[in-house]
């Protein structure tokens, strides 16, 4: 018997164990990356990984850490492939949180898949984006 989730596919064997099966692509979700760089004006954070619902916290966490280091904070998404809404909501409270702290919000190298993403949701309009 299969049974799928998001993630990867389920079968139960003639002994009622499950066993699991990652589909293809997925096997780097869970191991998402953050590099920060800091320089005068602002703190680098490159970003690493699929920004999806098991990884979102872990991506808001690091957004939210950055602006207690500097007010001005650069999100570089070149190796991010694939970011969901929980990972927008992430960069909303960044944005909310620049604008409190009279800091700025940038994210830069955005890959295209997540730039649609960005379109189709509006948030090209609220983030400023190089």
């Amino acid at each position: 018997m299969w049974k799928k989730t998001a993630f990867a596919w389920y079968y139960m064997n003639y002994r009622n164990e499950y066993h699991m099966v990652l589909l293809k692509g997925y096997g780097k979700a869970y191991n998402m990356q953050f590099e920060e760089i800091r320089s005068e004006e602002a703190l680098q954070l490159n970003v690493d990984g699929k920004v999806d619902v098991t990884t979102a916290n872990d991506f808001q966490n690091a957004v939210l850490k950055a602006f207690v280091k500097s007010n001005n904070v650069v999100i570089n998404l070149e190796n991010v492939p694939y970011m969901s809404s929980a990972g927008l909501r992430a960069l909303v409270l960044g944005a909310k949180t620049a604008q409190a702290k009279e800091g700025s919000l940038v994210v830069i190298n955005v890959q295209p898949v997540v730039m649609e993403v960005f379109k189709y949701s509006g948030m090209n309009k609220i983030l400023e984006i190089r």
